[in-house]
């Protein structure tokens, strides 16, 4: 395949301008000078005149399932979920349904819908760490079917899974949350990284509530905990890291431990990362929607907000909120060489922005001066998301999924809604 007169998005939040070649799955940038059409007459060859060619957006945190939730956890903590309210007893309810009550093709439906609406906004690798019971099994297979490439967490049937593990699926297992941390548990994940040496994710410091229960048993941070015990590394995914103190960061950055920021997710929760000092400290950090959101366009604003908050004015740009999104969503999972970027060698992961929605501009790339990230990132919508590509193959064209009938998985799908929540549905 062969994309002309592409307006491109580099590996280093630069706008570029070129052709580009795909074969064999992987990029290469060809200059105008070096293009002779004549070369590609048996190939499909794509007019990019009309978009910005952004890298594939990585969501580093996020739960499938949990879109059916939507609404069920506002203004209530996370450990009081399931009580007995009202509100407790439809999450409790849900949660049934997708542990226990959902015949296997309607859970399956549940997953494909939820990976279709990240598709939507231009994500093509997904970190999931699921919101039910059932086999990460559903999850790998409705990547592999929508042909989107991610990471499922598999807890502690890491063992079990990582001769699973392609170069589009990878498995990864699970450091304990504060709840169920306990010496034997410390100790389980000391072995399997000793034997096996995978990526280790986990939700920690997410709240006030996990803080406390952490200090009480153990008189120290999670972070702490966790270093002591020879479980930081560049292999170690945080998710949220809300409750982080100046040491944690540090310890963090000197095990090249990845954060992953939820903003939208966390401040509906009550709290706010500290990613300024993240940042500031060299620490990689990726971003997520997390539970019941797939709009990863909020989730950059938001978290770019959240960093001009009492702020130099230019410090934090659009393009480091990008990055989290990119480069570093790439890097939080090994494979800053492969994905996250246009540019030679890295796999034909792209998704194509409408460029001549008027909500974007007007956008200007001149020398000392470019708005083009800055009101992409502001600006953008599910909707000037017109195409998107996976390895060289297009997974969404003209917003239309083109490895299913996704008028069929959201028909499917209200019925699921009505099944699980029947009359309380409107």
């Amino acid at each position: 395949m062969l994309l002309i007169n592409a307006t491109y998005i580099d590996k280093d939040q630069k706008i570029k301008k070129g052709n580009i070649k795909v074969l064999d799955r992987v990029i290469k940038i060809i200059s105008d000078g070096d293009l002779c059409l004549e070369e590609y007459k048996s190939s499909e060859i794509f007019d990019c005149t009309n978009y910005i060619l952004s890298p594939g957006l990585i969501n580093s945190h996020y739960h499938n399932g949990s879109l059916l939730a939507k609404g069920l956890s506002k203004e209530i903590a996370i450990n009081e979920w399931g009580g007995e309210s009202l509100q407790g007893i439809l999450q409790s309810t849900l949660f049934k349904y997708l542990d226990e009550d959902l015949s296997e093709d309607e859970y399956f439906t549940v997953c494909l819908k939820g990976y279709i609406e990240l598709i939507k906004n231009g994500v093509t690798f997904v970190s999931d760490s699921g919101a039910s019971d059932r086999s990460p099994d559903y999850l790998a297979k409705a990547m592999n079917i929508l042909g989107i490439r991610g990471v499922v967490d598999v807890e502690d049937k890491i063992e079990e899974y990582l001769s699973e593990n392609s170069q589009d699926i990878l498995f990864t297992g699970h450091l304990p949350e504060e709840e169920y941390i306990t010496d034997e548990s410390l100790e389980q994940c000391k072995n399997v990284i000793k034997k096996h040496d995978p990526i280790m994710m986990t939700h920690c410091l997410e709240n006030g509530w996990r803080k406390d229960l952490i200090y009480e048993k153990y008189g120290k941070s999670t972070i702490e905990l966790f270093d002591e015990n020879k479980l930081l590394s560049d292999k170690t995914v945080l998710f949220h890291c809300v409750e982080l103190s100046n040491t944690d960061i540090d310890i963090i950055k000197n095990r090249a431990t990845s954060v992953v920021h939820c903003p939208v997710s966390n401040i509906a929760g009550g709290g706010i990362a500290n990613i300024k000092d993240c940042l500031s400290s060299g620490v990689n950090v990726s971003i997520g929607t997390d539970w019941a959101r797939y709009d990863i366009w909020e989730a950059m604003r938001f978290a770019y907000f959240l960093l001009k908050i009492n702020t130099q004015r230019n410090a934090f740009t659009a393009e480091d909120v990008f990055r989290m999104a990119t480069n570093n969503g790439a890097k939080t999972f090994g494979l800053e060489d492969k994905i996250g970027a246009i540019s030679d060698g890295y796999y034909a992961d792209i998704v194509f922005i409408d460029k001549n929605n008027i909500k974007l501009s007007p956008l200007i790339n001149e020398e000392g001066f470019s708005n083009v990230i800055h009101n992409i990132m502001i600006e953008c919508r599910e909707e000037m998301i017109k195409h998107v590509m996976v390895n060289g193959n297009w997974v969404m064209r003209d917003r239309t999924i083109t490895q299913l009938d996704e008028k069929t998985v959201a028909m499917n799908y209200e019925v699921i809604i009505n099944k699980v929540f029947g009359k309380y549905n409107v």
